[in-house]
Protein backbone atom coordinates (compact mmCIF):
# COMPACT_ATOMS: atom_id res chain seq x y z
CA UNK A 1 0.00 0.00 0.00
CA UNK A 2 1.30 3.25 -0.83
CA UNK A 3 1.55 5.89 1.99
CA UNK A 4 2.20 10.15 1.94
CA UNK A 5 5.14 10.98 2.91
CA UNK A 6 5.76 14.51 3.61
CA UNK A 7 9.30 15.87 2.64
CA UNK A 8 10.78 18.78 4.41
CA UNK A 9 13.75 20.43 3.45
CA UNK A 10 15.99 21.74 6.08
CA UNK A 11 17.05 25.07 4.59
CA UNK A 12 13.62 25.97 5.69
CA UNK A 13 12.26 26.61 2.10
CA UNK A 14 10.83 24.01 0.71
CA UNK A 15 7.61 21.15 1.57
CA UNK A 16 7.14 18.20 -0.75
CA UNK A 17 4.50 15.68 -0.49
CA UNK A 18 5.95 12.20 -1.54
CA UNK A 19 4.11 8.71 -2.32
CA UNK A 20 6.31 5.69 -1.45
CA UNK A 21 6.40 2.28 -2.83
CA UNK A 22 6.32 -0.93 -0.88
CA UNK A 23 9.59 -1.56 1.18
CA UNK A 24 11.01 1.64 -0.35
CA UNK A 25 13.85 2.93 1.42
CA UNK A 26 14.03 6.88 2.18
CA UNK A 27 17.24 6.65 -0.31
CA UNK A 28 15.34 4.79 -2.92
CA UNK A 29 11.91 6.86 -2.56
CA UNK A 30 13.97 10.67 -2.69
CA UNK A 31 16.19 9.57 -5.68
CA UNK A 32 13.06 8.00 -7.14
CA UNK A 33 11.54 12.05 -6.84
CA UNK A 34 14.76 13.15 -8.41
CA UNK A 35 16.51 14.15 -4.55
CA UNK A 36 19.78 13.79 -3.97
CA UNK A 37 21.40 12.94 -0.87
CA UNK A 38 24.58 12.98 0.43
CA UNK A 39 25.70 9.37 0.07
CA UNK A 40 28.74 8.63 -1.24
CA UNK A 41 28.85 4.99 -1.14
CA UNK A 42 25.63 4.95 -3.17
CA UNK A 43 23.11 3.57 -0.98
CA UNK A 44 25.35 0.90 0.69
CA UNK A 45 24.69 1.55 4.37
CA UNK A 46 28.53 1.87 4.37
CA UNK A 47 29.41 5.81 4.63
CA UNK A 48 26.90 7.51 7.06
CA UNK A 49 26.66 10.28 4.95
CA UNK A 50 22.53 9.95 3.88
CA UNK A 51 21.40 11.21 7.56
CA UNK A 52 17.84 12.35 7.91
CA UNK A 53 15.72 13.06 10.65
CA UNK A 54 11.97 11.35 10.92
CA UNK A 55 8.97 11.86 12.60
CA UNK A 56 6.92 9.17 12.52
CA UNK A 57 6.85 5.03 12.33
CA UNK A 58 9.46 3.40 10.44
CA UNK A 59 11.26 0.45 10.25
CA UNK A 60 14.11 -0.82 13.64
CA UNK A 61 17.21 0.82 13.36
CA UNK A 62 19.76 -1.61 11.05
CA UNK A 63 22.61 -2.99 11.88
CA UNK A 64 24.72 -0.47 10.20
CA UNK A 65 22.63 2.27 11.87
CA UNK A 66 23.68 1.00 14.91
CA UNK A 67 26.64 1.25 14.16
CA UNK A 68 26.99 4.22 12.38
CA UNK A 69 24.54 5.94 14.15
CA UNK A 70 24.85 5.24 17.86
CA UNK A 71 22.14 5.15 20.29
CA UNK A 72 22.04 9.04 21.22
CA UNK A 73 21.65 9.94 17.29
CA UNK A 74 18.90 7.54 16.84
CA UNK A 75 17.25 8.39 20.22
CA UNK A 76 16.82 11.92 18.43
CA UNK A 77 14.98 10.39 15.56
CA UNK A 78 18.14 10.48 13.20
CA UNK A 79 18.64 7.37 10.39
CA UNK A 80 20.34 6.54 7.70
CA UNK A 81 18.06 7.27 4.13
CA UNK A 82 19.40 4.32 3.09
CA UNK A 83 18.52 1.63 5.71
CA UNK A 84 15.62 3.09 6.95
CA UNK A 85 12.11 2.43 5.44
CA UNK A 86 8.62 4.31 6.56
CA UNK A 87 5.70 1.90 7.81
CA UNK A 88 3.10 5.05 8.10
CA UNK A 89 2.70 8.50 7.22
CA UNK A 90 5.22 10.58 8.74
CA UNK A 91 7.85 14.06 8.03
CA UNK A 92 11.65 13.58 7.08
CA UNK A 93 13.94 16.38 7.28
CA UNK A 94 17.03 16.50 4.90
CA UNK A 95 19.40 18.04 3.38
CA UNK A 96 18.38 20.44 0.04
CA UNK A 97 19.02 18.15 -3.29
CA UNK A 98 22.39 19.12 -5.82
CA UNK A 99 21.94 22.46 -6.43
CA UNK A 100 25.03 25.36 -7.27
CA UNK A 101 28.20 24.96 -4.89
CA UNK A 102 31.18 26.64 -4.15
CA UNK A 103 32.69 27.85 -7.21
CA UNK A 104 36.21 27.11 -8.79
CA UNK A 105 38.24 29.86 -9.39
CA UNK A 106 39.17 30.32 -13.21
CA UNK A 107 42.36 32.01 -14.55
CA UNK A 108 42.55 34.86 -17.02
CA UNK A 109 43.04 33.53 -20.66
CA UNK A 110 45.30 35.00 -22.73
CA UNK A 111 44.67 34.28 -26.48
CA UNK A 112 46.30 36.61 -28.92
CA UNK A 113 44.01 35.43 -31.79
CA UNK A 114 40.70 34.00 -31.46
CA UNK A 115 39.96 31.11 -33.83
CA UNK A 116 36.81 29.47 -32.63
CA UNK A 117 35.57 25.88 -33.49
CA UNK A 118 32.71 26.32 -34.99
CA UNK A 119 30.01 23.62 -36.74
CA UNK A 120 31.15 22.66 -40.30
CA UNK A 121 29.81 24.27 -43.69
CA UNK A 122 30.19 27.57 -45.63
CA UNK A 123 32.25 30.36 -44.41
CA UNK A 124 31.19 32.93 -46.35
CA UNK A 125 30.48 35.62 -43.78
CA UNK A 126 32.70 34.35 -41.16
CA UNK A 127 31.07 33.52 -37.67
CA UNK A 128 30.59 36.96 -36.99
CA UNK A 129 27.32 37.41 -39.05
CA UNK A 130 26.17 33.22 -37.28
CA UNK A 131 23.07 33.48 -35.62
CA UNK A 132 24.89 31.57 -32.50
CA UNK A 133 28.00 33.94 -31.54
CA UNK A 134 28.60 32.29 -28.30
CA UNK A 135 30.44 28.81 -27.11
CA UNK A 136 30.41 26.32 -23.76
CA UNK A 137 33.09 24.90 -22.26
CA UNK A 138 32.04 21.82 -20.18
CA UNK A 139 34.38 19.89 -17.44
CA UNK A 140 32.33 16.72 -16.18
CA UNK A 141 34.18 16.10 -13.03
CA UNK A 142 33.31 13.03 -11.10
CA UNK A 143 32.11 15.38 -8.22
CA UNK A 144 31.59 18.77 -9.85
CA UNK A 145 30.25 20.43 -13.34
CA UNK A 146 31.67 23.16 -14.36
CA UNK A 147 30.45 24.91 -17.24
CA UNK A 148 31.86 28.11 -19.21
CA UNK A 149 30.00 30.34 -21.63
CA UNK A 150 31.94 32.57 -23.61
CA UNK A 151 32.01 35.17 -26.56
CA UNK A 152 33.29 33.26 -29.67
CA UNK A 153 34.60 37.13 -31.05
CA UNK A 154 36.42 38.15 -28.30
CA UNK A 155 37.23 35.20 -26.19
CA UNK A 156 35.34 36.53 -23.08
CA UNK A 157 33.81 34.42 -20.26
CA UNK A 158 30.44 35.71 -19.99
CA UNK A 159 28.70 33.53 -16.93
CA UNK A 160 30.16 30.35 -15.41
CA UNK A 161 28.23 28.15 -13.24
CA UNK A 162 29.06 24.79 -11.17
CA UNK A 163 26.82 21.91 -10.28
CA UNK A 164 26.90 18.76 -8.20
CA UNK A 165 27.56 15.75 -10.48
CA UNK A 166 24.14 13.81 -10.01
CA UNK A 167 26.25 10.71 -10.74
CA UNK A 168 27.63 10.82 -7.40
CA UNK A 169 23.75 8.97 -5.87
CA UNK A 170 25.30 5.82 -7.76
CA UNK A 171 28.73 5.98 -6.17
CA UNK A 172 31.45 8.17 -4.80
CA UNK A 173 33.58 7.56 -7.65
CA UNK A 174 33.65 6.07 -11.54
CA UNK A 175 34.61 2.60 -10.76
CA UNK A 176 31.49 1.89 -8.33
CA UNK A 177 29.36 3.55 -10.55
CA UNK A 178 30.57 1.05 -13.18
CA UNK A 179 29.63 -1.44 -10.92
CA UNK A 180 26.35 0.31 -10.16
CA UNK A 181 25.59 0.19 -14.16
CA UNK A 182 26.53 -3.46 -14.02
CA UNK A 183 23.94 -4.64 -11.54
CA UNK A 184 21.15 -2.74 -12.32
CA UNK A 185 19.40 -3.38 -15.95
CA UNK A 186 18.71 0.44 -17.77
CA UNK A 187 20.63 2.22 -14.78
CA UNK A 188 23.19 3.25 -17.45
CA UNK A 189 19.88 5.17 -19.53
CA UNK A 190 18.69 6.67 -16.41
CA UNK A 191 22.41 8.50 -15.29
CA UNK A 192 22.49 9.71 -18.60
CA UNK A 193 19.06 11.49 -18.41
CA UNK A 194 20.11 12.65 -15.38
CA UNK A 195 23.68 14.37 -16.66
CA UNK A 196 21.43 15.59 -19.65
CA UNK A 197 19.13 17.35 -17.01
CA UNK A 198 21.44 18.82 -14.62
CA UNK A 199 23.35 20.04 -17.63
CA UNK A 200 20.36 21.68 -19.18
CA UNK A 201 19.68 23.10 -16.03
CA UNK A 202 23.58 25.17 -16.17
CA UNK A 203 22.65 25.94 -19.42
CA UNK A 204 19.39 27.93 -18.55
CA UNK A 205 21.68 29.37 -15.57
CA UNK A 206 24.27 30.66 -17.53
CA UNK A 207 22.56 31.99 -20.29
CA UNK A 208 20.26 34.20 -17.80
CA UNK A 209 23.42 35.20 -16.21
CA UNK A 210 24.55 36.55 -19.61
CA UNK A 211 20.89 37.68 -20.89
CA UNK A 212 20.78 35.58 -23.81
CA UNK A 213 19.51 32.52 -25.14
CA UNK A 214 20.12 28.68 -25.56
CA UNK A 215 20.02 29.29 -29.71
CA UNK A 216 22.95 31.69 -29.65
CA UNK A 217 25.07 29.01 -28.21
CA UNK A 218 26.90 27.41 -31.68
CA UNK A 219 29.66 25.34 -29.99
CA UNK A 220 30.33 23.18 -27.41
CA UNK A 221 33.41 21.55 -26.06
CA UNK A 222 32.84 18.62 -23.27
CA UNK A 223 35.96 17.07 -20.90
CA UNK A 224 36.53 14.41 -18.57
CA UNK A 225 37.47 11.54 -17.27
CA UNK A 226 37.29 8.70 -19.75
CA UNK A 227 34.28 7.26 -17.81
CA UNK A 228 32.69 10.74 -17.45
CA UNK A 229 32.98 10.91 -21.05
CA UNK A 230 31.28 7.09 -22.04
CA UNK A 231 28.63 8.21 -19.39
CA UNK A 232 27.83 11.58 -21.07
CA UNK A 233 27.24 9.63 -24.78
CA UNK A 234 25.64 6.64 -23.09
CA UNK A 235 28.11 4.17 -23.87
CA UNK A 236 28.62 0.97 -21.47
CA UNK A 237 31.66 1.90 -19.60
CA UNK A 238 32.19 -1.77 -18.04
CA UNK A 239 35.43 -2.23 -21.13
CA UNK A 240 36.96 0.58 -19.01
CA UNK A 241 37.06 -0.68 -15.79
CA UNK A 242 38.65 -4.27 -16.46
CA UNK A 243 41.74 -5.28 -18.24
CA UNK A 244 42.66 -4.96 -21.00
CA UNK A 245 40.72 -1.09 -20.36
CA UNK A 246 39.45 -0.76 -23.74
CA UNK A 247 38.25 2.66 -24.85
CA UNK A 248 35.24 2.60 -26.94
CA UNK A 249 35.48 6.29 -27.52
CA UNK A 250 39.11 8.15 -28.15
CA UNK A 251 37.25 11.20 -28.96
CA UNK A 252 39.18 14.29 -31.02
CA UNK A 253 35.77 14.17 -32.47
CA UNK A 254 32.39 15.82 -33.10
CA UNK A 255 28.89 16.00 -33.42
CA UNK A 256 25.51 17.72 -33.15
CA UNK A 257 24.80 18.77 -29.89
CA UNK A 258 21.78 17.86 -29.38
CA UNK A 259 22.12 14.03 -30.42
CA UNK A 260 24.26 14.46 -26.91
CA UNK A 261 21.15 15.91 -24.86
CA UNK A 262 22.27 19.42 -25.17
CA UNK A 263 19.62 22.06 -26.03
CA UNK A 264 21.60 24.42 -27.76
CA UNK A 265 21.34 25.68 -31.41
CA UNK A 266 19.51 22.85 -33.09
CA UNK A 267 22.70 22.75 -35.22
CA UNK A 268 24.99 23.09 -32.59
CA UNK A 269 28.11 21.39 -32.70
CA UNK A 270 29.96 19.57 -29.95
CA UNK A 271 33.46 18.53 -29.70
CA UNK A 272 35.28 16.31 -27.32
CA UNK A 273 39.35 16.21 -27.70
CA UNK A 274 41.23 13.30 -26.89
CA UNK A 275 41.14 10.60 -24.53
CA UNK A 276 44.42 9.07 -23.90
CA UNK A 277 43.61 5.70 -21.89
CA UNK A 278 40.99 4.31 -19.56
CA UNK A 279 41.91 6.40 -16.58
CA UNK A 280 43.80 9.57 -18.42
CA UNK A 281 40.92 11.34 -20.11
CA UNK A 282 40.15 14.23 -22.16
CA UNK A 283 40.14 16.97 -18.66
CA UNK A 284 43.67 15.50 -17.99
CA UNK A 285 44.89 16.74 -21.68
CA UNK A 286 42.92 19.97 -21.21
CA UNK A 287 44.63 20.64 -17.88
CA UNK A 288 48.15 19.93 -18.99
CA UNK A 289 46.87 22.36 -22.31
CA UNK A 290 46.49 24.70 -19.61
CA UNK A 291 49.51 24.79 -17.50
CA UNK A 292 51.52 24.96 -20.59
CA UNK A 293 49.60 27.60 -21.54
CA UNK A 294 50.87 29.40 -18.47
CA UNK A 295 54.57 28.97 -19.66
CA UNK A 296 55.87 27.37 -16.67
CA UNK A 297 59.15 26.57 -15.66
CA UNK A 298 60.23 22.60 -16.32
CA UNK A 299 60.18 20.22 -14.94
CA UNK A 300 56.76 20.85 -13.13
CA UNK A 301 54.32 19.08 -11.55
CA UNK A 302 50.59 19.37 -12.18
CA UNK A 303 48.32 18.00 -9.12
CA UNK A 304 44.70 18.16 -10.27
CA UNK A 305 43.32 17.10 -7.21
CA UNK A 306 39.65 15.90 -6.71
CA UNK A 307 37.47 12.31 -6.29
CA UNK A 308 39.66 11.37 -9.33
CA UNK A 309 42.59 12.90 -8.97
CA UNK A 310 45.66 13.02 -11.81
CA UNK A 311 49.21 14.14 -11.10
CA UNK A 312 51.35 14.88 -14.53
CA UNK A 313 54.82 15.70 -14.36
CA UNK A 314 56.47 17.83 -17.39
CA UNK A 315 59.97 17.47 -18.43
CA UNK A 316 61.94 19.48 -20.74
CA UNK A 317 60.40 16.74 -23.66
CA UNK A 318 58.78 14.22 -21.65
CA UNK A 319 54.35 14.17 -20.38
CA UNK A 320 54.03 11.60 -18.07
CA UNK A 321 50.73 10.92 -16.20
CA UNK A 322 48.60 9.04 -13.46
CA UNK A 323 45.45 9.17 -12.19
CA UNK A 324 44.31 7.47 -8.42
CA UNK A 325 41.27 7.80 -7.09
CA UNK A 326 41.17 10.07 -4.22
CA UNK A 327 37.62 9.75 -3.24
CA UNK A 328 35.77 12.54 -2.08
CA UNK A 329 37.29 13.80 0.59
CA UNK A 330 38.95 16.30 -0.99
CA UNK A 331 35.89 17.82 -1.65
CA UNK A 332 33.97 18.11 1.25
CA UNK A 333 31.78 14.62 0.72
CA UNK A 334 32.33 11.43 3.13
CA UNK A 335 33.47 13.30 6.26
CA UNK A 336 30.71 13.87 8.72
CA UNK A 337 30.36 17.30 8.79
CA UNK A 338 31.97 17.94 5.24
CA UNK A 339 30.60 20.30 2.84
CA UNK A 340 31.96 21.25 -0.74
CA UNK A 341 31.55 25.25 0.13
CA UNK A 342 28.67 27.64 0.02
CA UNK A 343 26.88 29.75 2.87
CA UNK A 344 28.07 28.19 6.69
CA UNK A 345 30.91 26.03 5.29
CA UNK A 346 34.29 26.30 7.04
CA UNK A 347 36.93 26.94 4.35
CA UNK A 348 40.36 27.43 5.95
CA UNK A 349 41.18 27.19 9.75
CA UNK A 350 44.34 29.66 11.37
CA UNK A 351 45.99 28.93 14.70
CA UNK A 352 47.60 30.79 17.50
CA UNK A 353 48.49 30.15 20.70
CA UNK A 354 46.92 32.93 22.66
CA UNK A 355 43.10 32.49 20.51
CA UNK A 356 43.73 28.71 19.62
CA UNK A 357 41.61 28.00 16.61
CA UNK A 358 40.19 30.55 14.17
CA UNK A 359 37.60 29.49 11.87
CA UNK A 360 37.52 30.73 7.93
CA UNK A 361 36.21 32.62 6.61
CA UNK A 362 35.52 35.73 9.11
CA UNK A 363 32.06 35.87 8.28
CA UNK A 364 31.24 32.68 8.51
CA UNK A 365 28.07 33.31 10.33
CA UNK A 366 26.93 29.78 12.22
CA UNK A 367 29.01 26.74 10.81
CA UNK A 368 27.31 24.04 9.19
CA UNK A 369 30.61 22.33 8.00
CA UNK A 370 33.83 22.58 6.54
CA UNK A 371 35.17 21.87 3.30
CA UNK A 372 38.46 19.74 2.71
CA UNK A 373 40.32 22.59 3.07
CA UNK A 374 39.60 23.60 6.31
CA UNK A 375 40.35 20.02 7.17
CA UNK A 376 43.71 20.21 5.57
CA UNK A 377 44.41 23.38 7.74
CA UNK A 378 43.28 21.64 10.76
CA UNK A 379 45.17 17.94 10.36
CA UNK A 380 48.62 20.33 10.04
CA UNK A 381 47.39 22.34 13.17
CA UNK A 382 46.89 19.19 15.34
CA UNK A 383 50.44 17.61 13.97
CA UNK A 384 51.88 20.61 15.17
CA UNK A 385 50.62 20.61 18.09
CA UNK A 386 50.91 17.21 19.39
CA UNK A 387 47.67 15.86 19.32
CA UNK A 388 47.53 14.36 15.88
CA UNK A 389 50.03 11.05 15.75
CA UNK A 390 51.73 10.34 12.22
CA UNK A 391 49.88 7.03 12.30
CA UNK A 392 46.82 9.25 12.06
CA UNK A 393 45.50 8.52 15.71
CA UNK A 394 43.72 11.62 17.85
CA UNK A 395 44.67 12.48 20.86
CA UNK A 396 44.31 15.14 23.78
CA UNK A 397 47.30 17.56 23.20
CA UNK A 398 49.75 17.28 25.76
CA UNK A 399 50.61 19.32 28.95
CA UNK A 400 48.45 20.55 31.52
CA UNK A 401 47.70 23.79 29.71
CA UNK A 402 47.00 23.59 25.58
CA UNK A 403 45.07 26.33 23.18
CA UNK A 404 43.32 23.17 21.77
CA UNK A 405 42.18 22.03 25.46
CA UNK A 406 38.40 21.71 25.71
CA UNK A 407 38.35 21.64 21.55
CA UNK A 408 39.76 17.71 21.56
CA UNK A 409 36.94 15.81 22.95
CA UNK A 410 35.56 12.06 23.44
CA UNK A 411 32.99 11.60 20.92
CA UNK A 412 30.97 8.18 19.53
CA UNK A 413 33.25 6.62 17.91
CA UNK A 414 36.46 8.24 19.98
CA UNK A 415 38.17 11.31 20.13
CA UNK A 416 37.49 14.34 17.61
CA UNK A 417 37.60 17.60 16.97
CA UNK A 418 34.83 20.34 17.85
CA UNK A 419 35.25 22.81 15.24
CA UNK A 420 31.89 24.38 16.04
CA UNK A 421 28.63 23.30 17.72
CA UNK A 422 27.60 20.16 15.47
CA UNK A 423 30.83 20.38 13.24
CA UNK A 424 33.06 17.97 14.06
CA UNK A 425 36.19 15.97 12.78
CA UNK A 426 36.62 12.07 13.67
CA UNK A 427 38.88 9.40 13.80
CA UNK A 428 37.00 8.33 10.46
CA UNK A 429 37.29 11.15 8.63
CA UNK A 430 41.00 11.48 9.25
CA UNK A 431 40.97 7.93 7.98
CA UNK A 432 39.21 9.32 5.07
CA UNK A 433 41.72 11.77 4.27
CA UNK A 434 44.87 9.65 5.03
CA UNK A 435 43.48 7.16 2.11
CA UNK A 436 43.16 10.12 -0.40
CA UNK A 437 46.49 11.66 0.20
CA UNK A 438 48.17 8.42 0.22
CA UNK A 439 47.19 7.87 -3.45
CA UNK A 440 48.16 11.37 -4.38
CA UNK A 441 51.14 11.06 -2.91
CA UNK A 442 52.17 7.54 -4.27
CA UNK A 443 51.19 8.74 -8.14
CA UNK A 444 53.64 11.19 -7.72
CA UNK A 445 56.24 9.63 -6.09
CA UNK A 446 56.10 6.84 -9.04
CA UNK A 447 56.15 9.59 -11.67
CA UNK A 448 59.41 11.36 -10.43
CA UNK A 449 61.21 7.57 -9.89
CA UNK A 450 59.71 6.80 -13.53
CA UNK A 451 61.95 10.09 -14.67
CA UNK A 452 64.72 9.89 -12.12
CA UNK A 453 64.45 13.25 -10.28
CA UNK A 454 64.00 14.35 -6.94
CA UNK A 455 60.72 16.29 -6.05
CA UNK A 456 63.57 19.21 -4.63
CA UNK A 457 64.39 19.39 -8.71
CA UNK A 458 60.99 20.89 -9.66
CA UNK A 459 60.98 24.21 -10.49
CA UNK A 460 57.08 24.56 -9.73
CA UNK A 461 54.11 22.22 -8.36
CA UNK A 462 50.55 23.67 -9.93
CA UNK A 463 47.46 23.00 -7.60
CA UNK A 464 44.29 23.01 -10.08
CA UNK A 465 40.53 21.95 -9.21
CA UNK A 466 38.49 23.53 -7.14
CA UNK A 467 40.26 21.83 -3.81
CA UNK A 468 43.26 22.73 -5.03
CA UNK A 469 42.01 26.29 -5.51
CA UNK A 470 41.49 26.59 -1.71
CA UNK A 471 44.08 24.84 -0.17
CA UNK A 472 47.22 25.66 1.70
CA UNK A 473 50.62 24.74 0.09
CA UNK A 474 52.02 24.76 3.83
CA UNK A 475 49.23 22.64 4.88
CA UNK A 476 49.69 20.68 1.75
CA UNK A 477 52.78 20.09 2.58
CA UNK A 478 52.76 19.36 6.20
CA UNK A 479 50.14 16.54 5.94
CA UNK A 480 52.66 15.01 3.22
CA UNK A 481 49.57 15.48 0.41
CA UNK A 482 52.59 17.43 -1.93
CA UNK A 483 56.62 15.66 -2.19
CA UNK A 484 57.93 18.36 -0.06
CA UNK A 485 59.62 18.77 3.67
CA UNK A 486 59.77 22.64 3.33
CA UNK A 487 58.04 24.42 0.24
CA UNK A 488 60.50 27.34 0.99
CA UNK A 489 63.05 26.35 -1.33
CA UNK A 490 60.94 25.42 -4.38
CA UNK A 491 59.61 28.58 -6.05
CA UNK A 492 56.39 28.44 -7.20
CA UNK A 493 53.44 26.84 -5.63
CA UNK A 494 50.77 27.85 -7.68
CA UNK A 495 47.27 27.45 -7.57
CA UNK A 496 45.72 27.51 -11.16
CA UNK A 497 42.08 27.08 -10.00
CA UNK A 498 39.99 24.63 -12.74
CA UNK A 499 42.75 23.86 -15.35
CA UNK A 500 40.47 21.58 -16.94
CA UNK A 501 37.97 23.89 -17.52
CA UNK A 502 40.72 26.54 -18.68
CA UNK A 503 41.59 23.98 -20.95
CA UNK A 504 38.41 23.04 -22.40
CA UNK A 505 37.86 26.96 -23.09
CA UNK A 506 41.50 27.25 -24.94
CA UNK A 507 40.52 24.07 -27.19
CA UNK A 508 37.41 25.79 -27.59
CA UNK A 509 38.47 29.33 -29.13
CA UNK A 510 42.12 28.47 -30.73
CA UNK A 511 43.04 26.62 -33.74
CA UNK A 512 46.53 26.50 -32.38
CA UNK A 513 45.39 24.94 -28.85
CA UNK A 514 43.47 22.30 -30.99
CA UNK A 515 46.46 21.03 -32.97
CA UNK A 516 48.99 21.51 -29.88
CA UNK A 517 46.08 18.59 -27.66
CA UNK A 518 46.23 16.58 -30.66
CA UNK A 519 49.80 16.50 -30.44
CA UNK A 520 50.03 16.20 -26.59
CA UNK A 521 47.58 12.90 -26.85
CA UNK A 522 50.19 11.70 -28.81
CA UNK A 523 52.84 12.23 -26.34
CA UNK A 524 51.60 10.96 -22.74
CA UNK A 525 53.43 8.43 -21.39
CA UNK A 526 50.26 6.90 -18.87
CA UNK A 527 51.94 5.66 -15.68
CA UNK A 528 50.47 2.72 -14.71
CA UNK A 529 49.76 2.62 -10.72
CA UNK A 530 47.97 -0.36 -9.83
CA UNK A 531 50.41 -2.66 -12.52
CA UNK A 532 53.80 -0.85 -10.41
CA UNK A 533 54.94 -4.04 -8.11
CA UNK A 534 55.47 -1.53 -5.06
CA UNK A 535 52.01 0.28 -5.35
CA UNK A 536 50.97 -1.68 -2.21
CA UNK A 537 54.28 -1.02 -0.36
CA UNK A 538 54.86 2.62 -1.14
CA UNK A 539 50.17 3.12 -0.84
CA UNK A 540 50.74 2.13 2.81
CA UNK A 541 53.76 3.72 3.50
CA UNK A 542 52.29 7.22 2.47
CA UNK A 543 49.08 6.78 4.64
CA UNK A 544 51.06 7.56 7.84
CA UNK A 545 51.58 11.26 8.37
CA UNK A 546 55.23 12.95 8.33
CA UNK A 547 56.81 14.12 11.40
CA UNK A 548 55.89 17.93 12.20
CA UNK A 549 59.26 18.28 13.69
CA UNK A 550 60.35 20.68 10.44
CA UNK A 551 56.49 21.51 9.39
CA UNK A 552 54.56 24.48 10.54
CA UNK A 553 50.98 24.45 11.54
CA UNK A 554 48.82 27.39 9.53
CA UNK A 555 48.77 30.46 12.11
CA UNK A 556 46.99 34.07 11.96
Amino acid sequence: MSLSLKVRFNDGHRVQVLSTQPGESFFALLRRHGIVLNGPCGGTGRCGACRIHLSGPASPPSTQEEKLLGAEELARGIRLACQAVPLGPLEIEARPPAGTISKGSLTPLHLRKITPLLPPGPRTGGFQTRPYPLGLALDLGTTTLACYLANLADGAVLAEAYRRNPGFLYGEDVISRVGAVAQETGLLAVMQNDLQRELNAVVDTLVNQAGVTRESIGTAVVVGNSIMIHFFFGVDPAPLACSPFHLQIRGNSGGLARLAGLALHPQAWLATPSLTSAYIGSDALAGLLSALDLRTRRPFLLLDLGTNAEAILVTKDRFLAASTAAGPAFEGYALSSGLPGGEGAISGVRFNKERGLQLEPRDLGEARGITGSGVLDALAILLAEGALQPSGRLLPPPGAISPLAGTVVQGQDGWELQLAPGVQLTQRDIRQLQLAKAAVATATRFLLERVGIEASQLKALLLAGTFGSYLRPQSAAAVGLVPYHDLSPIAPTKAIGNAAGRGALLYLLSAHKRRLAQSLAQRIEVVDLAGHPAFQRTFLAEIAFPSPSAREAPKS
